[in-house]
């Protein structure tokens, strides 16, 4: 199964060109300009992103993109539910049910009978006032939904595990080791067996596949860097191979 990863847009929708089963976005996706506007973040989905989604190579009609959001989408976070539903429906129906948009939900994707479990979490730790935040315990509850044994955990926040919350780059406010991981999300994953797990939000964070125990890995797919420069490209990997390579 190809799969393709990225988080971190920000509006950059880079051009795509392997052919692939499922593509994975951990949130923050909309344009810095729309981001907290809903209408604005509506439109923005419905036009710019649609159009990048629908014409991506897919390998064939049952490929997925599966999203979720992040803080930075506080368009959709701000959305009245009703509004919400008629938005979500509206972007499943105009790309050809291609979107799967998952919000602390498990997914089950099936591809030449080969299936692959997929869990989307866009909850973080509080820092100012952004979107899908909460305190200690609102966390270790929305955690406590990802299933035990997991394929894949998409997160928009990162752990402070093999520096995926880690600032790496040399910022005024970092000196490349500053590590601002969501803690309740490391504990998380170190008591759960979850395959692996793939993480945005801190753009500077480790970007080479980990292990961090024995068969669980990890590893942040944020294409931006800290000034918000297009510097990683998309991570391509076939699953399983992934793990074992």
């Amino acid at each position: 199964m190809d799969i393709i990863a990225l988080s971190d847009l920000h509006g950059v929708l880079p051009k795509v060109e392997k052919p692939f089963d499922l593509m994975l976005l951990p949130g923050d996706i909309v344009n810095l300009y729309n981001q907290s506007s809903s209408a604005n973040s509506e439109s923005w989905y419905l036009d710019e992103f649609l159009n990048w989604v629908n014409t991506l190579p897919y390998k064939n009609e049952n490929s997925k993109v599966i999203l979720i959001a992040g803080n930075h989408d506080l368009g959709i976070y701000r959305m009245k539910p009703n509004r919400k539903k008629i938005f979500l429906e509206a972007l499943k129906e105009r790309s050809n049910y291609r979107i799967v948009y998952l919000e602390n939900e498990l997914y089950e994707f099936t591809s030449e009978e080969e299936s692959i479990k997929i869990f989307g979490t866009p909850y973080c730790k509080i820092f100012g006032n952004w979107a899908f935040m909460g305190n200690p315990e609102f966390l270790k509850e929305k955690y406590s939904e990802i299933p035990e044994n997991l394929d894949i955990l998409i997160s928009h926040d990162a752990p402070n595990i093999a520096d995926a919350g880690t600032i790496m780059q040399k910022t005024a406010w970092s000196d490349g080791t500053l590590k601002v991981g969501n803690e309740v999300l490391t504990e998380t994953l170190l008591n759960k067996n979850i395959k692996l797990t793939l993480v945005g939000h801190i753009h500077s964070g480790n970007h080479n596949l980990t292990e961090y125990k024995p068969g669980c890995w990890i590893r942040n797919v944020s294409i931006l860097d800290e000034n918000y420069d297009f510097v990683n490209e998309p991570f391509y990997f076939q699953w399983p191979q992934v793990l074992s390579d």
